[in-house]
Order: structure tokens, then C-alpha cells, then sequence
């Protein structure tokens, strides 16, 4: 089973059952029955995508036909995925139960014919299809984001830290980990959730016994305004929720517990002029904020999977149900009347 498809908590599916990001009891319930994928924001998908052009550049191969849309390309490569394990033909047709369930989980032509489903799907996507299997595997991506990729490899190239961070290899003081996936599990109220996380690099030190996390991050803003989008798209939860997956891999995996959290770094690169990129240290206390803020989502997911209410908010089933309307800061306050 692929990292994806495993339905172990990560830090971005706490996003579903956050209600400060939009989520709730159902939505949550809706991802652990496999209807929704773990959400990531194009910029993430980016910063996803420069770590592995940065590790293999070799494995990218540039689209030479137009993509069809967001949707049907995720169901094409849902289907591409299974053709390599069981091969049934060239034709987008001989994967009809494969395309039916993949409309299915993304609420494709949910009104339709099962017959239209898959028709719209392989008029859309065959020659995509095709594509994809002449390209022997690699990643597929279209011209412009093949050629934002080159300029944000320009950007890390000309910043020294930045490249010494990203190009840090094993050596006799330093063990180096790239993309480490981790399935662990993590004790909330004497109960244990089964959670994964996967790392874009992990730096241990030998000689003093700590490791370093080094993450990867595109914005479309000027990194002035960076510390918005590390705030907005809770990444101190998410590096957070590495260092609890870090200690128990080492624990449990590696078998030491002398290890200790070192430095944390975030690289952010531009994805427009001037491509700029700069590193991030991350203090100490928002890591403390995004392990309280994690393990209080993490109770909610226990509160709803023990009592079965995947309806009722948690506050609602452990308190009136009435709820006090707070004012709004000052900040939020402008922003409304803006």
C-alpha cells in the first residue's frame, strides 16, 4: 500500500476535522473511509515536486500533449497506478471498474451513467493514458512547471545556505535521510492513534546526538511574507508532528533513545520572479505550539471514533450546545470590514 493510500492520521488529515481550517466530524469521517484524499495546496505540491527534480532530475519528463483537466489526470494516474500491477491493455476502456471507482472517490459525473462516466473519462484521458505509459515511469509535468522548477533550482543554487542545507549528504559525522517514511503511533489519553509522516530530509549528528529537519516549501509570495503562509498552512504542526514521528522511528526503529530535536529548517523558494529563496531556523516555540495544537485535534479524532457521533462537534456532545459568540480581534476585525 502506498504512503497515500495508507489511512493512518498524517498532519495534513488533521486538516479534515480542524475547525479553524475548515473541517469537521463528517469530513473527517469521509477521509477515513477513503472518499477524500489527504489535502495539499498547489504551492506544497510544488515545493513536493522541487524535492524530488532536486534528487532526480532524470525522472521528470515534460507532457508534449495537452493535460486534460485536474481531475481526470488524478483518475488516469489512479489508473496507470494499477496497470502496472495488472496490465489489461493500452485502452483506458479495459480499466472500467478502476475509472468507476476512482470518479467515485472524487465525485466525478456523480449524476450520470455509469456508461458516460467511463466514456467522458476515456475520451479525456486516453491519449494522456498513452503517455504516461510511453514515459516508462517517469513524473510527467507540463512545460511551465517544468521550466518553474529550473528557475527555483537557479534560486537555491545562488543562496549558499539554502544549497548547503538541500545538498547535505551522509558522511562520517552526519546519516542522511531523504523523503523517510514513517508509520507510528502516538498515545493520546492512554489510547493510541495510528499516524505516518513523511519527511523530505532528516539530518542525524553522530557526535552530538541530535537530528536536524530540513523541509522544503514554495510560495507564490514575496518571503517577506512568508511567515503568513508557515502560519496559515499550520507547518509548525507539521514539523511538530515529524519530531513525535522521529522519536519513535528512533526508538523503535533504530533502537536509541539518546537522540535529542536539533535545529529546525525551512527552505522557501519563490514560484515567481525574482525566484528568490531563503532559509527559515524555526524557534522552539512553534514546535510547542503545533504539539499542543496536534495532539488536541488528535483528541477530537478519539472523542468522535469512540462515541461514534461523526455529526455532532465535540463540544457540542461534552458541553450545552450552546455556544458563546466571541468578538473577533482586531486584525479579523479589519479584514471583515475590508
Amino acid at each position: 500500500m502506498s504512503y497515500f493510500n495508507n489511512r493512518a492520521v498524517s498532519n495534513s488529515a488533521l486538516s479534515y476535522i480542524n475547525p479553524a481550517q475548515g473541517g469537521s466530524p463528517a469530513k473527517f469521517k469521509r477521509f477515513l473511509d477513503g472518499y477524500l484524499k489527504e489535502e495539499h495546496s498547489p504551492s506544497l505540491e510544488k515545493g513536493d515536486l522541487l524535492h524530488k527534480f532536486m534528487l532526480e532530475p532524470g525522472k521528470f519528463e515534460t507532457v508534449s500533449i495537452s493535460k486534460p483537466s485536474d481531475t481526470i489526470c488524478g483518475i488516469i494516474d489512479e489508473v496507470f497506478r494499477f496497470s502496472l500491477i495488472d496490465n489489461r491493455g493500452e485502452a483506458l476502456a479495459d480499466y472500467r471498474e478502476i475509472i468507476l471507482d476512482s470518479c467515485l472517490e472524487r465525485s466525478y459525473g456523480q449524476n450520470w451513467k455509469e456508461d458516460t462516466r467511463v466514456g467522458k473519462v476515456c475520451e479525456a484521458g486516453q491519449e494522456y493514458f498513452a503517455f504516461k505509459r510511453k514515459a516508462d515511469g517517469k513524473l510527467i509535468v507540463d512545460h511551465q512547471t517544468m521550466v518553474i522548477l529550473g528557475e527555483c533550482m537557479t534560486g537555491i543554487s545562488m543562496n549558499d545556505k539554502a544549497r548547503n542545507l538541500l545538498n547535505q549528504q551522509t558522511t562520517q559525522k552526519y546519516v542522511v535521510y531523504h523523503e523517510l517514511e514513517i508509520y507510528w503511533r502516538i498515545t493520546v489519553d492512554g489510547q493510541e492513534v495510528e499516524c505516518k509522516s513523511k519527511i523530505d530530509k532528516l539530518i542525524l549528528n553522530q557526535q552530538t546526538k541530535t537530528f536536524n529537519i530540513v523541509d522544503l516549501k514554495t510560495t507564490s509570495k514575496n518571503l517577506f511574507r512568508y511567515a503568513e503562509s508557515f502560519a496559515y498552512w499550520r507547518t509548525y504542526r507539521q514539523l511538530a508532528f515529524y519530531e513525535g514521528a522521529i522519536l519513535y522511528w528512533l526508538r523503535h526503529t533504530l533502537g536509541v533513545t539518546n537522540y535529542k530535536p536539533g535545529n529546525y529548517y525551512i527552505v522557501a523558494c519563490m514560484t515567481v520572479e525574482p525566484f528568490h529563496s531563503r532559509v527559515f531556523h524555526i524557534p522552539r516555540c512553534w514546535i510547542e505550539r503545533g504539539e499542543a495544537e496536534y495532539m488536541s485535534l488528535l483528541r477530537r479524532v478519539l472523542h468522535h471514533t469512540q462515541t461514534g457521533d461523526w455529526y455532532h462537534e465535540m463540544e457540542h456532545s461534552l458541553g450545552t450546545g450552546i455556544f458563546t459568540l466571541e468578538m473577533p480581534s482586531p486584525a479579523v476585525s479589519e479584514e471583515i470590514l475590508a
